[in-house]
């Protein structure tokens, strides 16, 4: 279900980079405030990351980054369930310290395409909102440690790379993130070496029962339920 885009060249802007190497993820000067005077004068800049996998799963992202840091986020994941196909869809912002700003994530499958779940969160109220076949469901969590959302295995959703990133941004920003869990609708706290785990070649997010590695640029791989590793790819070198 990958549609033709245009293929834009990756580029590592400075605070993330900063971020993600080399750091961690404690004991040091926070990277953000380390980066914050690059950024302020660092263009907009605007990324397409591709991934295929041997199993039938794809997806692609498209990151734009603020000059301020701040980054929206577009992602569809599709995932390979046997013979049948679940697109993940995610919108997402996070702003310029690492804190998820707002998410619409949807999962849509089965012959006619419906959507089967649709999550949205709202740190900044503190309201988290999923639909899905069973019903319609509201709660208030807490936002003062940023969210991350973990997938929702009923619906068919996996980890992706637009969650996965949200995870790293959230343990680089902060101790603790609050890891919303769609189908408990609920959200538990979670230290960050519980959800990021530095590596020689990067760090390891863990979503659920899926993981991903991820490098100074971005996700660069993404493991679903151990049945399939789904890796970054250049754009001229995936096959639509």
């Amino acid at each position: 279900m990958m549609r033709s885009i245009t293929f834009t060249s990756s580029k590592t802007s400075t605070f993330t980079a900063l971020a993600l190497v080399g750091l961690g993820l404690a004991g040091c000067a926070s990277p953000m405030e380390m980066g914050r005077e690059d950024r302020s004068a660092a263009a907009a800049t605007e990324d397409v990351f591709f991934f295929a996998g041997s199993a039938g799963t794809s997806a692609h992202v498209t990151r734009k980054i603020a000059a301020d840091g701040a980054e929206t986020l577009h992602g569809e994941t599709e995932i390979a369930i046997g013979e049948s196909r679940r697109v993940i869809v995610e919108d997402v912002t996070i702003d310029a310290n690492g804190h998820l700003e707002r998410a619409e994530v949807a999962v849509v499958g089965g012959e006619g395409g419906e959507t089967r779940v649709h999550m949205r969160l709202d740190p900044s109220r503190g309201i988290a909102e999923v639909r899905s076949i069973d019903g319609a469901s509201t709660w208030r969590m807490p936002s003062e440690e940023p969210w991350v959302y973990a997938p929702w295995s009923q619906g068919g959703s996996t980890a992706t790379p637009v969650s996965a990133w949200v995870a790293m941004r959230a343990a680089v920003a902060s101790p603790w993130a609050r890891v919303v869990m769609p189908e408990a609708r609920a959200g538990v706290l979670s230290p960050r070496d519980q959800i990021a785990v530095p590596t020689e070649a990067g760090t390891t997010v863990v979503l659920g029962r899926d993981g991903a590695d991820v490098d100074g640029t971005f996700v660069a791989r993404l493991h679903v339920g151990g049945s399939d590793a789904c890796a970054r790819v250049k754009g001229n070198d995936l096959v639509l």
